[in-house]
């Protein structure tokens, strides 16, 4: 399970809705593929949801389908649920691809071998509404690929443009198929586009101090930027968010997850607003020896397993501390800079 627009775990409607996403991609792809389910596509399932296109959820559904039949679903939700889960393998064979031409990983290209089939019937899911849909998707990832592999600077807003393409184009595709209106799908595309973008500013300001020391490209060029890709992020749900209140003013389930992430991304920023800024050459010259005893005095760098911004002068407000800072992952250990030292480093010092 992986993706961006994660919603609110403890909603039940939420819950109920996910599960239904879920099923419609166990029933097309089989049991192993449903468990690589993508949050967007569960997104999608609850814009079709509020649009009416299928039923919404109801107090009796479950919230888990447990990778077994358990719904029953008429011939509009059948189609609607082809069309995500094939947007769900979408998503896992462009990461699978974009993970293999990162590091060749054998694991990763297992990963490919064994989506193939599924892959291709997705990609003949999309063929029967855009019979260009190949050559389109093809045209949006080597213009990704082009720009990560660019020898100029590149603002945020240039790499996020092949992105916004890619995400649009799905909704627009996912608006041909439902049969909706012009001033609908013009919507659809319109979220489409800012989800991409969103995705971007915020995948680029999460990974910058992992980039840089593995000497990836992101075009955030230091760590004063990475403020500004959230806040970027944070606009560009802000006019999803809208246009889901639109479309269902009746606090809509595509709603509430764009506030989940929203509320996500606001305490990342406020963890970052409470800690010192850490120079783009001191980063660089980090080193990388056996001897880490170097790291608590860089306290704010995101090491080991923990996911979260780990002020220098402790987590701050009790009630949002470091450990609640992302999406549910908690710091390794009590201590706010501690937790972001390897846990394996720790053992070998208990061990003695």
């Amino acid at each position: 399970m992986f993706g961006f627009l994660r919603g609110p775990a403890c909603d039940r409607e939420y819950r109920s809705l996910y599960a239904r996403a879920c099923q419609s991609h166990y029933l097309q792809n089989g049991r192993v593929s449903a468990l690589f389910h993508s949050y967007e596509a569960v997104f999608l399932y609850a814009l079709a949801s509020d649009l009416s296109v299928i039923r919404k959820p109801s107090p009796d559904d479950p919230s888990c389908c447990r990778l077994m039949k358990r719904f029953a679903f008429d011939e509009s939700e059948r189609e609607v649920g082809r069309f995500v889960a094939s947007f769900a393998m979408l998503l896992l064979t462009i990461k699978l691809l974009d993970d293999w031409q990162d590091d060749r990983s054998l694991l990763v290209g297992l990963g490919m071998l064994w989506t193939k089939r599924a892959k291709e019937k997705s990609f003949q899911q999309f063929e029967a509404v855009d019979p260009n849909f190949r050559k389109r998707i093809a045209s949006i990832l080597d213009q990704h690929t082009e720009l990560e592999k660019s020898k100029r600077e590149l603002t945020l807003e240039e790499f996020q443009s092949a992105t916004s393409e890619g995400f649009e184009y799905i909704f627009e595709l996912f608006a041909k198929h439902c049969s909706f209106d012009r001033k609908i799908s013009d919507q659809l595309k319109e979220i489409g586009r800012n989800v991409g973008a969103a995705i971007i500013a915020y995948d680029c300001a999460v990974d910058w101090h992992r980039d840089r020391l593995r000497r990836q490209f992101n075009p955030l060029r230091d760590s004063s930027q990475v403020k500004t890709a959230f806040q970027q992020s944070l606009d560009s749900l802000d006019r999803v968010r809208v246009i889901c209140s639109q479309l269902s003013p009746d606090d809509g389930i595509s709603q509430r997850i764009v506030e989940t992430r929203m509320e996500s991304i606001e305490k990342r920023i406020r963890g970052l607003e409470l800690q010192p800024c850490v120079p783009a050459a001191l980063v660089f010259s980090m080193p990388r020896a056996k001897n880490r005893s170097w790291r608590r005095s860089i306290p704010v760098i995101r090491l080991g397993e923990c996911d979260c911004f780990c002020p220098a002068d402790g987590c701050g407000d009790a009630a949002e501390g470091c450990c609640n800072v992302g999406d549910g992952i908690s710091c390794c250990c009590d201590c706010p800079i501690d937790c972001c030292f390897d846990r394996n480093e720790k053992k070998k010092k208990k061990m003695g």
